[in-house]
């Protein structure tokens, strides 16, 4: 048969210059690769599709590889990457519901008889043992500074103590506001406001961007590191809101939440702030909610019960905490078919990631203790495998599945289990 007689032609010919050819370059003309929306884990933690690697030409970035010889990831230059149309793709599906396309010629790393070998795609057969990565690493993982979040050219910085210090030392400096203001290029009237003006409860006139108060510093012989740790309340026109010095796992913790059962209003709605919603039948879960944010953002909130539906509503109003939350990829107004998780949240260290699917699980999983079982249900496809991989960086091994139109993560097993 013409398989038969291909693939008798095939080892006649390996090890030769035209099956290392076919190996770069695939019987297509194309070399091995996948389908574009194939999601890579890159070495600082993001997950990219590869169509989002090849149209930003990330070559020179690294992404995870295998180290052939101790078989453990490694981080790997992306050399080439380049787009075709239309190969002939193999479809390749794991008893875990994990699922891969690939072209004919790809090679693949399979367990033969006790033994490691590549194989080509169109190879394996049902029942064919393929490797998959038992954790994923970040190498450049991360704690944020929350005010880094922020654009430093509109972020005002409430510090009236800081701002006296750095007044006193350029006083000593310029000797007069006139000159100081005259130095950074800043209005006379602007920088007394920042300096001396008081409104009638005793707070300046008005406050600092981020970037003019570092400038301002740094003459002051203030460091930026210094600076960034003394800012613990930000805001815009007049509304100000305490911040967290770095993110930190409660925070990742109330955005999983919102992402699940939030809602943060839409743009449209921002000349009248961001209203921040939690619907929750939890009221535990409602309660803790609200604290962290009475005490962690120094918000004001509101409790809500609805007794027909039997469920808590918390509110608040804030476009710093709606910031820090998109920095999670919460999308404002309707999220339910445009839900993902924003790569920020996959450069940070597992502890944050392991904070939102908390929160994200607390709001929308459920755990079935006769099945023994936790799973978690959407209609975004894209979002799912995101959480899988998102648990995967925990060490927690998931299956994909369908239920009817919607898609289904499910964690089974006593060590999975225990982890998550």
């Amino acid at each position: 048969t013409q398989d038969s007689v291909g693939k008798a032609l095939g080892q006649l010919l390996a090890g030769t210059k035209f099956h290392r050819l076919v190996q770069s370059r695939g019987q297509q003309g194309i070399g091995a690769c996948m389908k574009s929306d194939t999601l890579v884990p890159l070495a600082d933690g993001r997950i990219l599709t590869i169509k989002e690697i090849v149209d930003q030409n990330l070559v020179g970035d690294e992404a995870l590889s295998l180290d052939l010889n101790s078989l453990k990831l490694v981080s790997g230059k992306i050399s080439k990457c380049w787009k075709v149309k239309n190969p002939l793709f193999v479809s390749l599906r794991t008893q875990k519901g994990r699922k891969i396309l690939l072209t004919p010629e790809n090679p693949v790393l399979v367990m033969n008889n006790g033994k490691l070998e590549w194989i080509r795609a169109d190879e394996t057969q049902i029942g064919t043992k393929i490797g998959v990565p038992n954790k994923l690493f970040a190498f450049e993982s991360n704690s944020k500074r929350t005010i880094e979040l922020f654009d430093e050219n509109s972020i005002q910085v409430d510090e009236p103590e800081l701002m006296n210090e750095i007044k006193e030392k350029l006083a000593k400096k310029y000797d007069t506001i006139s000159k100081t203001a005259s130095h950074f290029e800043i209005k006379k009237d602007r920088l007394r406001n920042w300096f001396t003006r008081k409104l009638k409860n005793n707070n300046p006139r008005g406050r600092p961007t981020l970037k003019a108060l570092k400038k301002m510093a740094k003459e002051a012989g203030i460091n930026e590191n210094e600076l960034l740790e003394r800012i613990t309340r930000i805001g815009r026109n007049g509304t100000y809101s305490i911040i967290p010095k770095f993110i930190d796992k409660e925070t990742a913790w109330i955005a999983g939440l919102i992402a699940g059962d939030g809602h943060l209003s839409s743009q449209k709605d921002n000349k009248w702030g961001v209203n921040i919603s939690l619907a929750s039948g939890n009221e535990k879960i409602a309660d803790r909610f609200r604290e962290i944010i009475e005490q962690k953002f120094g918000l004001k909130t509101q409790k809500y019960f609805n007794e027909k539906k039997h469920y808590y509503t918390i509110q608040c109003s804030s476009k710093i905490l709606s910031e820090i939350f998109e920095y999670f990829g919460i999308t404002r107004g309707k999220k339910f078919d445009c839900f993902t998780l924003s790569n920020n949240l996959f450069t940070q260290t597992p502890e944050i990631i392991g904070g939102y699917l908390k929160g994200l699980f607390d709001a929308e999983g459920s755990a079935s203790i006769e099945k023994r079982t936790i799973s978690l249900t959407l209609y975004n496809k894209l979002a799912l495998e995101q959480i899988f991989y998102a648990l995967l960086r925990l060490g927690i091994h998931a299956n994909i599945n369908k239920q009817g139109n919607e898609n289904r993560i499910t964690i089974t097993g006593k060590d999975n289990i225990y982890l998550f």
